[in-house]
């Protein structure tokens, strides 16, 4: 038996209709030719923040039915209409033991979130913010209604493994969109100077020097990604977070990528000062990627130190 690709899984909140996040994903494994499997939880107990347990009058295994019977007249409008390998998947459970044991047969997630403060206020401290941390493969939080392909994208770099694991995973997200390389030089370069009342001149001297040096290793991480010629690279002051915010309402970005460090153990609940910000806040979608060990991010992250300044 021929064994299924990995696929686009998109976590679907309620069982019934194409919601933002379904034509999202469909658009996403449409453009990177892969299957689509859209997957629903039906919660044990009560409270779960995707959906609340069916009424107590209708069995579990009605509520399966009912639910496996929408999600696949679903899945056959997305192969009649666009022509995708679609599966579908329902169980009852935990939402996130059930995505994690689904990790294996994906390579993205795909989460929807909706409303002006949607990321803030359904995302930390909720389910989503627990799959994003602990899923080992590359999640995409879903805010705009539209499913256009994505043409701009803006990865905010410390050129530690988690930003360039994101840079990487923006590339393959969107293979034909211009990827901006942000590096963000904090005020923390100032203050060792300022404290020492250094003159004027010999501060803005030593930001020209962390200016010169973190473009430099900017251009040679771009030209060792793949498809290095749809980067671009671009250098901001100030306090990393605000200023990778700023960047992507100045330049109508319509994703973030974002890295997530860590380890198999403690590490997964580590989103850096960059990275949880932006997911909140952002007025786009995200991307959020786990750090892996390519051969490029050993390259990168082994090249000469970066100057005294961080954008995460």
């Amino acid at each position: 038996m021929t064994k299924r690709p990995s696929s686009v899984l998109v976590a679907c909140e309620s069982p019934q209709g194409v919601s933002h996040a379904i034509r999202r994903g469909a658009s996403v494994a449409s453009q990177l030719r892969k299957p689509l499997t859209l997957f629903h939880a039906i919660p044990a107990l009560p409270g779960s923040p995707f959906q609340e347990l069916p009424g107590s009058s209708r069995s579990v295994q009605a509520a399966i039915d009912t639910a496996n019977a929408m999600m696949s007249d679903t899945a056959r409008k997305l192969r009649t209409d666009l022509g995708i390998d679609t599966d579908t998947f329902v169980a009852v459970g935990n939402c996130i033991d059930l995505l994690l044991g689904l990790a294996d047969t994906c390579d993205l997630l795909v989460v929807g979130v909706r409303g002006k403060r949607a990321l803030a206020d359904r995302v930390l401290g909720t389910a989503t913010e627990r799959i994003v941390r602990l899923f080992p493969k590359p999640v995409l939080l879903v805010r705009n209604q539209t499913s256009d392909r994505y043409k701009t994208v803006l990865v905010p770099v410390d050129f530690e493994a988690g930003s360039l694991a994101a840079a990487q995973a923006a590339r393959e997200l969107a293979p034909d969109a211009k990827v901006e390389l942000l590096h963000v030089v904090g005020p923390q370069c100032e203050s060792p100077e300022r404290a020492a009342a250094a003159p004027r001149e010999h501060i803005v001297a030593q930001q020209d020097r962390d200016e010169t040096t973190a473009l430099c290793r900017l251009q040679r991480l771009a030209l060792a990604l793949p498809a290095s010629a749809g980067f671009t690279t671009s250098i901001a002051h100030g306090v990393p977070s605000e200023a990778c915010l700023a960047r992507q309402k100045s330049g109508n970005f319509g994703l973030v990528a974002v890295g997530r460090d860590g380890s198999a153990t403690l590490g997964n609940f580590l989103l850096g000062r960059v990275a949880a910000p932006v997911i909140c806040n952002a007025g786009c979608d995200v991307l959020v990627a786990p750090r892996r060990r390519s051969a490029v991010v050993r390259a990168a992250a082994t090249a000469h130190s970066p100057p005294r300044c961080a954008s995460q």
